[in-house]
């Protein structure tokens, strides 16, 4: 069976006609045969973060072993969407900046656009987290994080 390409899915969710969702499904149930389960949408997140922070040799627990992220990438053909991950239009924050959340520090490993007819929709981007134990990863809205620069800063003031 032959592949399709997954270029016009990521194409249209820059579009704004697909959620990063969405499009990853539709690629993996269109296209992938392979001996494993379909990942869900939190591994599959998080192998895009980490390729994108040139993490590719980091192993993550599947539920048929561990395999890196670049393995990860290759076998479940991801490579189109690593862009989708990687937004940094009108940024004021960058992959790898220290930021707090809910009173937690955490590295951003991951930006992308929000679905433009999300609702309730509060900001333009996401940020996808990782606290200092990696098993903590969430999604927070851009507009929800201070950056752990500025509260050192405050501190030196008072």
């Amino acid at each position: 069976m032959m592949k399709r390409s997954a270029k016009w899915l990521a194409r249209a969710v820059l579009d704004g006609r697909w959620t990063c969702n969405g499009a990853l499904e539709e690629h993996l149930h269109e296209n992938y045969r392979g001996p494993l389960p379909i990942l869900g949408y939190s591994m599959l997140d998080r192998a895009l973060c980490y390729a994108n922070m040139g993490w590719r040799d980091r192993v993550l627990e599947l539920q048929d072993g561990p395999m890196t992220v670049a393995e990860v990438i290759k076998e479940f053909g991801l490579k189109p969407f690593l862009p989708l991950y990687t937004r940094q239009e009108n940024a004021d924050f960058r992959l790898g900046d220290v930021v707090k959340y809910d009173g937690e520090v955490y590295r951003v490993v991951g930006r992308r656009e929000v679905w433009p007819y999300a609702a309730p929709r509060c900001d333009d981007f996401e940020l996808l987290l990782e606290g200092e134990d990696p098993s903590t990863f969430t999604f927070v809205g851009e507009s929800m994080l201070d950056s752990d620069e500025e509260d050192d800063e405050e501190d030196e003031k008072i």
